[in-house]
């Protein structure tokens, strides 16, 4: 099996279905690889261990308590857990599709970026203003919603700022950019987000 380890970073907030259904994907999706060490850090943001039960059912998976102090301390703290060369940020509740994981292997194994960014749709898409309908279809928004970055890049960076309530992934990215960071987009690794209210 190769040395590179692939640290999946799962920051979550009292969603343990849709957890459940991303993380047996992931699953499904490993036991068919060869060449990638994975491990998958679950860290719960809320008062509620429900998706700790969820976690424990899951092979390659940890749980761990967040700090409670929004998704940027949740996602850096998941960080701190993690071993991995490579840090994955995953939302919980996407799903991520067939090939997902193969194409993450693949562009790791090339090794021609700091930051691989994932490929987005929305399946469940609603003509409605009250929904949120996130998608990143030709790359190029850095989503952390499906964002893998080397390990070494995302601490030379100092990881989200945790001042930030919203959009921490945004000003991420243009930290990223402005270091001039080389920055690939894998369509092949795609997650399905589906519509948020």
């Amino acid at each position: 099996m190769s040395s590179t380890k692939l640290s999946i970073l799962i920051p979550t907030r009292i969603r343990p279905h849709r957890l459940d259904l991303c993380l047996s994907e992931i699953s499904k999706q490993y036991s068919e690889l060869r060449n990638l060490q994975i491990e998958i850090i679950v860290s719960e943001d809320s008062e509620e261990t429900k998706s700790k039960a969820v976690v424990d059912h899951h092979k390659y998976a940890l749980w761990t308590k967040g700090p409670g102090k929004g998704p940027a301390a949740n996602r850096n703290h998941a960080a701190n857990h993690a071993n991995g060369e490579w840090l994955l940020f995953l939302d919980d509740d996407v799903l991520p599709l067939p090939g997902f994981l193969q194409a993450y292997e693949d562009a790791i194994h090339e090794d021609l970026a700091d930051a691989l960014e994932g490929r987005m749709i929305c399946s469940n898409e609603r003509n409605s203003p009250f929904y949120r309908m996130a998608e990143n279809k030709t790359g190029g928004n850095l989503f952390t919603a499906n964002l893998a970055v080397r390990r070494k890049t995302f601490d030379e960076l100092g990881g989200f700022d945790e001042e930030l309530i919203i959009m921490e992934d945004l000003e991420f990215a243009h930290r990223l950019k402005m270091a001039g960071k080389r920055i690939s987009f894998v369509a092949d690794a795609t997650v399905d987000h589906p519509a948020q209210r």
